[in-house]
């Protein structure tokens, strides 16, 4: 059994020999601390932990503006890089430690600047398409042990790339109109280039990538959520069905447990990284909406940093009964945190192995 067939199986609750390993990210900080306890520079983290990772191949039409804002930095130091991206915004990165960059300004400020970038989600095949795209496309039909993701769409997560929170929010009320003509003009862009996908490329799920969330609760409320995007995902998650496809992975951070339920009525079934901190219980997900929920993640990197009583128990406690009832590939909440050494690193992959009955 490949790590494919490990994975489509996982999600439709039939059985495996052993879920896939999804392989953990630790951060730029959290390399360099590993490094200088013993970690050697130049091995992969599968190869060092000797197993063989799930592998994804992802479709690469481009689903953003054409173009995009022109990365630039602004400002260098040794303390830390002022850039903006290909949002158009202007952000602080730190150097010394990873966290997440300080946001000091967006390119979007007004409807009217939300208006005006419209004209860049059209088509424009000739920059959209890789300039390799039969080649990716091939290599993607032939490659049995790679998953292979498509996107859906990232209707709110852009937004507040362009804008931030703040704006977003305050535009939701002041400026609906702008917000729906930017959506419709958006979606028109996904379901075309969906339609090309799917012609051309077998696909194992959609990807959703929108960090609805913060640590307490959604970042864009229920009933705004169903008015303006869950009309938009169910028609991706409709079109994707009617071809077979029937996993749709919901990337966000937060604790999303207020706007879930719309979620799953908007067809979306696979939730990452079920972030514990923010209040995400896979257990208590799973005892309240079963088999209608999938998950990926739900393992608290708080508890892997406290040393082996904490992982043990973290462990022992979840990942048995959840990959005994499908559903559910464990994995470290989000990123590997630099708290976290690679002695109890190690510890927590080798008893995640122990318990696949992986040696």
């Amino acid at each position: 059994m490949n790590n494919r067939e490990r994975f489509l199986k996982t999600m439709h609750f039939e059985k495996v020999d052993h879920p896939p390993f999804f392989m953990d990210s630790p951060w730029d900080d959290t390399w360099e601390r590993w490094y200088r306890e013993g970690y050697p520079k130049g091995t992969s983290l599968a190869d060092y932990l000797k197993v063989e990772t799930l592998e994804f191949g992802h479709v690469s039409i481009d689903t953003f503006l054409i173009p995009p804002f022109k990365p630039t930095v602004v400002e260098e130091n040794d303390e830390y890089v002022i850039s903006t991206d290909c949002y158009g915004a202007k952000l602080r990165k730190f150097k010394k430690h990873t966290t997440m960059p300080e946001w000091l300004e967006y390119g979007v400020k007004t409807d009217k600047d939300l208006v005006a970038l419209i004209d860049r989600l059209e088509p424009q095949w000739e920059q959209r398409m890789p300039a390799d795209w039969l080649e990716r496309r091939l290599k993607l039909n032939e490659n049995k042990n790679a998953v292979v993701c498509a996107g859906g769409g990232s209707y709110y997560g852009i937004l507040r790339n362009l804008m931030g929170v703040e704006a977003v929010s305050v535009m939701l009320y002041d400026s609906p109109d702008a917000i729906r003509r930017w959506i419709e003009a958006y979606h028109r862009l996904i379901m075309q280039i969906l339609e090309i996908t799917f012609a051309e490329t077998s696909v194992d799920y959609i990807w959703f990538g929108e960090d609805f969330a913060y640590k307490t609760s959604s970042l864009i409320s229920p009933s705004m959520y169903r008015e303006l995007i869950q009309p938009k995902h169910k028609i991706v998650t409709d079109f994707a069905r009617a071809r077979g496809v029937d996993i749709f992975f919901f990337d966000s951070d937060g604790n999303i447990n207020q706007i879930l339920p719309d979620l799953l009525d908007a067809g979306i079934n696979l939730f990452y990284p079920v972030e514990c901190a923010a209040g995400m219980d896979p257990l208590a997900l799973r005892r309240k909406y079963g088999r209608k929920i999938l998950m990926i993640g739900g393992l608290d990197k708080r508890e892997i940093a406290k040393g082996k009583e904490a992982i043990k128990r973290e462990l022992c406690t979840k990942v048995p009964p959840l990959i005994e009832q499908g559903g559910f590939i464990p994995r470290i909440d989000h990123s590997v945190s630099s708290d976290i050494s690679l002695e109890n690193f190690i510890y927590y992959f080798e008893l995640l192995k122990e318990i696949y009955g992986e040696k």
